[in-house]
């Protein structure tokens, strides 16, 4: 429920807070890492456009998703600034294809729009399928297309386990009053129990990575990100196993666990990225 009294800019900032920016920002700088990596250097025109676009992009998401309890603004409203965000993301993809030689961009763009937008593919996949699909790989791709002009960079190999802790982390935002469509059908305990397999399984591929794709990803690379999501693993099963778990409060404070834990590990293995990229000039 929005407080009473909020001016009209409040009142925006109050229908745009929610914990979709966390997740896909850095769904966004994770791909735009795996672009600076391809020569080890930043292009920094293309890094501020693919910024914006992000920007637009999440807002358009979050906008046109209904939101939780009664929205501040009116909902017509709501819904003509997110497609106007769309419109915004999409315009600036074209613009970046035409100017910057990036053929496909706009069609990626619109790929992740048009899957997020259309209520059967919406429905077919589900809320966290979609979430999965689009923050785990069309927004990284997409960014990382977008600084490296390289379509397919090795790097992309670190998505599928990103992908699985996008998932995990959409699944746990059905537990504390979110429309999940996993909670509705196969309850709570499932889905926990589900969104530990997928940070065990993401865990297990990234510590395979140096021996799956040792060109790409070193152990010294792959060592902090698994050192710091494993031990964030041990926190979320202790928040799991707490005598409050079951109430509101605990599923709340399981979650925010997971999603802090998650965008960590994440952060970790950016950096990581980003310094093996400068130490030997680009990772191709």
């Amino acid at each position: 429920m929005a407080p009473s009294g909020l001016t009209p800019r409040e009142r925006w900032l109050f229908a745009l807070r929610r914990p979709t920016w966390v997740r896909w920002f850095s769904a966004g700088g994770l791909g735009l890492a795996l672009g600076i990596a391809v020569e080890g250097r930043v292009e920094p025109a293309l890094l501020v456009a693919g910024a914006v676009t992000l920007v637009c992009l999440t807002a358009a998401v979050v906008l046109l998703d209904p939101p939780l309890g009664k929205s501040p603004i009116d909902a017509r409203s709501v819904r003509r600034a997110g497609w106007g965000m769309a419109a915004i993301a999409l315009a600036l993809s074209a613009s970046i294809e035409v100017l910057g030689g990036r053929p496909g961009l706009t069609l990626g763009m619109a790929a992740t729009l048009g899957l997020f937008l259309a209520p059967g593919w919406r429905a077919r996949l589900g809320v966290e399928m979609y979430e999965m699909v689009a923050a785990g790989f069309a927004v990284p791709w997409w960014q990382a297309y977008c600084q490296s002009g390289v379509a397919m960079p090795r790097g992309l190999v670190v998505l599928p386990s990103f992908a699985l802790l996008a998932l995990a982390t959409a699944m746990a935002a059905g537990l504390v009053g979110q429309r999940g469509s996993f909670v509705e059908r196969f309850g709570v305990a499932a889905v926990r129990q589900a969104i530990e397999g997928l940070v065990v399984a993401a865990l297990i591929v990234w510590g395979l990575l140096p021996v799956l794709a040792p060109r790409y990803c070193s152990v010294w690379m792959m060592l902090p990100p698994v050192t710091v999501l494993a031990l964030e693993y041990r926190d979320l099963r202790r928040a799991g196993l707490a005598p409050d778990a079951a109430t509101d409060y605990g599923l709340s404070r399981y979650r925010h666990q997971l999603d802090h834990g998650v965008w960590r590990g994440v952060f970790v293995l950016i950096a990581g990225i980003l310094v093996t990229s400068v130490l030997v000039g680009g990772l191709g």
